[in-house]
């Protein structure tokens, strides 16, 4: 969602972020409903692992921040 207001930031028009946001809602909400009732067999569904927190994390916040 963000990618593509970054893509076309030079004629993205406002109004179509709060549709974009809405479908990418959807999307979500479709794929889970999909993933619980074991019909998104036609989709490969990612399964990401817990990220882990360390002192590095907190030295590329401060980074980004700065």
């Amino acid at each position: 969602m963000l990618f593509s207001i970054e893509v076309t930031a030079t004629y993205y028009a406002v109004n179509n972020l709060w549709r974009g946001f809405f479908c990418a809602i959807w999307c979500v909400i479709v794929f889970k409903f999909l993933a619980s009732m074991e019909i998104a067999g036609l989709f490969t569904m990612t399964d990401f692992e817990v990220i882990e927190f360390s002192s590095e994390m907190f030295v590329f916040a401060l980074l980004g921040i700065i």
